[in-house]
């Protein structure tokens, strides 16, 4: 299971990257026009969720492309 045959595991990951990736456009457009606005330490919360969503989403779409380096497995090889 989680390795580069199982497709389930990988159409499971490829769906969770949509939604990941979707806030991740809609955080740095709200940092992007938060902070044209002025500072707050609002638009900070959702700077450091956007770099989360972002990293999270790029790990499950890449597993989901490639089949390698499952985020939800240790590879110890």
């Amino acid at each position: 299971m989680w390795d580069e045959e199982d497709t389930f595991g990988r159409w499971v990951q490829g769906l969770c990257a949509v939604p990941l990736l979707a806030w991740t456009y809609f955080a740095f457009d709200l940092i992007a026009t938060g902070f044209s606005r002025g500072y707050s330490y609002r638009n900070e919360g959702v700077a450091c969720t956007g770099v989360a969503t972002a990293y999270f989403g790029y790990r499950c779409l890449r597993y989901a492309i490639t089949g390698r380096d499952n985020i939800n497995r240790d590879d110890y090889d």
